[in-house]
């Protein structure tokens, strides 16, 4: 089972309708959950470790996003989009 920081995490990304902005940015809110508990551990990149998101990059417009797998809805009971 997670933990309640990256349950958190995925709720949130679950409310945003599955998926969320993950660029770099100094305003972005998922700076909560990146280097948290170290560069290679924080809570964003266990959940992706884990199997519960996966992110995308787009070269086009140089954005990231970071989407809910199906372990991620099936943790915290979001259906699919």
């Amino acid at each position: 089972m997670a933990d309640r920081k990256v349950v958190l995490l995925l709720k949130i990304i679950a409310s945003a309708g599955g998926s969320i902005d993950a660029t770099d940015s100094d305003y972005s809110m998922l700076n909560y959950f990146c280097d948290d508990r170290g560069k290679r551990d924080d809570t964003f990149n266990r959940a992706i470790n884990s199997g519960y998101i996966t992110t995308t990059f787009d070269s086009m417009i140089e954005t990231s996003s970071a989407h809910l797998t199906d372990a991620g809805r099936a943790l915290v009971g979001s259906p699919k989009p």
